[in-house]
């Protein structure tokens, strides 16, 4: 352990070869270890596999290679409102109101600032209530274009608010500051809907007493392998002592179906079962980790926590989903654990999934190709979905 020193200001890193028969140089990966408050971005840009990478490579190798760092066409991931609202409900939930306060903030609205200018009509009505004489003199003309108009209008009445120059000082303090801005109506969405999640108490207690935001990067069978977990606590279960760990989850209710039954439907169509047994390939890991002083950024954090932490078996973590539905009051959590019968198939999927990537390398560097993985390719009658089949 680092003795309480903080690397994740510094994160340790390390080169990743290159095959000399590629094209895409690989970026550079985190050093095998656990890190505490390692920021997401540099997270999500290691080359390591997520669960959500496994989860792709097990449906067609060919689909990850073309979102991954391989493919020299890939475009920047783009910031889109689901990706910030989602970001900013885990910062309010995991790492509570003071962190999302300093991390986010509301646009400013016109409403907000009453008598603020901000139309070229606002300019102008301001203006026309001057007498023509001064209005000559300054050259000002009612026909001309709001730069103009502002630009007036500053010199003339150095004390009139705006709404442009509100905007433009607010976006620059999120600027200096890294503040992400939110419209108003989405963070009011977005505190109501941690609300809803932290309403029941056995949800609220599942994000209390913690550590949000725990990385892992380890390698596995000769595949670099990362995982994120939301929120870590520890308690006890018959007197030992067990880590819980949970992953905030919204989930779409597309069945229309009660939402006990939703969140199962969930789990099963975008095999979070993967996701489970992929987490727990790194928690596994977590003791030898620690004993090997691979551990970053721990100022702040309680040596004792450290060390019954870093004490815990495998078997004695478990792993939770918080889902919520987004626009409605409703959270519920679901657990499992790593000798659960739920997660031997997803440790075969794993498997097949991590297999696929050595394989693709092997064959093609970082230039994959779609591979069809079936032999005869003449489509037959059974091939076809049952109502398509002719019936005599």
């Amino acid at each position: 352990m680092d003795n309480g020193q903080t690397a994740a200001s510094d994160p340790a890193t390390v080169e990743a070869g290159t095959d000399t028969a590629t094209t895409a140089a690989a970026p550079s990966r985190m050093a095998e270890g656990i890190y505490f408050g390692l920021d997401e971005d540099t997270y999500h840009a290691d080359m390591a596999l997520g669960s959500g990478s496994i989860r792709a490579l097990a449906k067609c190798p060919a689909y990850y290679w073309a979102a991954s760092w391989m493919n020299p066409l890939r475009e920047a991931a783009a910031e889109t409102p689901a990706l910030l609202y989602g970001r900013a409900l885990h910062c309010l939930v995991l790492e509570g109101p003071d962190a999302f306060r300093s991390r986010y903030a509301v646009t400013p609205r016109p409403a907000d600032y009453p008598g603020a200018l901000v139309t070229a009509d606002d300019i102008k009505n301001v203006l026309r209530k001057l007498p023509k004489e001064d209005l000559k003199a300054w050259g000002v003309k009612l026909s001309a274009a709001k730069p103009e108009l502002l630009g007036w209008i500053r010199e003339i009445d150095p004390g009139a608010i705006i709404f442009d120059d509100v905007l433009a000082a607010f976006r620059e303090e999120c600027s200096t500051k890294k503040i992400s801005a939110l419209d108003a109506r989405t963070y009011g969405e977005i505190v109501q809907a941690a609300e809803y999640i932290t309403g029941d108490p056995r949800v609220a207690a599942a994000f209390r007493g913690g550590r949000p935001e725990v990385s892992l990067f380890w390698e596995q069978d000769g595949v670099p392998m990362k995982a994120r977990l939301d929120y870590v606590r520890l308690g006890k279960e018959n007197g030992q002592p067990v880590a819980l760990v949970t992953d905030l989850k919204s989930f779409a209710n597309v069945m229309d179906a009660p939402p006990e039954r939703a969140v199962i439907n969930a789990i099963s169509r975008t095999r979070l079962d993967v996701q489970a047994a992929a987490y727990f390939e790194g928690i596994k890991r977590i003791p030898e980790m620690v004993v090997a002083g691979k551990v970053y950024g721990t100022d702040g954090i309680n040596t004792d926590w450290l060390t019954v932490f870093g004490s815990i078996p495998v078997e004695n973590w478990r792993f939770y989903w918080c889902f919520y539905e987004k626009g409605f009051p409703v959270s519920m959590l679901r657990s499992t654990r790593y000798n659960s019968a739920l997660l031997a198939a997803a440790r075969m999927e794993m498997e097949r999934a991590l297999q696929a990537y050595r394989d693709n390398m092997e064959a093609f560097g970082t230039n994959w190709r779609f591979v069809d993985p079936v032999p005869d390719i003449e489509v037959m009658l059974d091939d076809l979905p049952k109502w398509l089949q002719a019936t005599t």
